[in-house]
């Protein structure tokens, strides 16, 4: 009986050993998806609106929101 006992703790050790990393591993590859996620935002000079880097239109190291924020610049 005490053999089957041992057994029995062991497997449930492993059990919640194995699950407890499957968990943190799905966590870590979350939370990389989500910094991938985040882009860097800049402030329109004419409007103060932000707006992705690369959507944004850029004019002697400036950014504007849009085209016609850029054309008005001086």
């Amino acid at each position: 009986m005490n053999l089957i006992r041992v057994i029995a703790i062991a497997l449930a050790i492993w059990l919640i050993i194995y699950f407890v990393r499957q968990y943190l591993a799905r966590r870590r590859i979350q939370t990389a998806a989500r910094r991938k996620a985040v882009k860097h935002m800049v402030r329109c000079t004419a409007c103060g609106l932000h707006v992705p880097e690369a959507e944004a239109w850029e004019k002697q190291g400036r950014y504007y929101c849009s085209r016609a924020h850029r054309d008005q610049a001086a």
